[in-house]
């Protein structure tokens, strides 16, 4: 761990992530994501926690696409795995994140709509 975060120094850049759960049926679609529901699939053992992270098959490739990209971060400074797409820095005018899910896709600014809409509210009463 703490080459990992020696790495992380030498490197500067940021990533971001988000567990998505609409699709993987976690308690008939009751449980959304909550935190840390990502470690059974950032380790790699969905199977030990099911009623965080559901039953279904779809948890597997969710489990080997996040343990595989931060495996590679942890060796390599650049997270990523086979198939994912590049997994670009965060920076506050994009605002990529990757979105871990049946289909794993990196997305800009995945609640735009409702972060303008919060500051919106916020400007109003300041």
């Amino acid at each position: 761990m703490q080459r990992a975060l020696e790495r992380l120094d030498r490197v500067g850049e940021e990533r971001l992530r988000r567990v998505g759960h609409a699709q993987l049926e976690v308690r008939g679609g009751k449980l959304r994501t909550m935190h840390s529901m990502e470690l059974p699939f950032l380790f790699n053992h969905p199977d030990d926690v099911t009623f965080m992270v559901g039953d279904g098959r779809d948890r597997y490739g969710v489990a080997e696409a996040m343990s595989t990209a931060f495996m590679t971060f942890a060796r390599t400074g650049k997270p990523g795995a086979p198939g994912l797409p590049e997994w670009t820095a965060y920076d506050p005018a994009r605002r990529a994140t990757m979105v871990f899910n049946v289909e794993t896709r990196l997305v800009n600014d995945p609640h735009g709509d409702e972060r303008r809409a919060l500051e919106a509210l916020r400007n109003r009463h300041a």
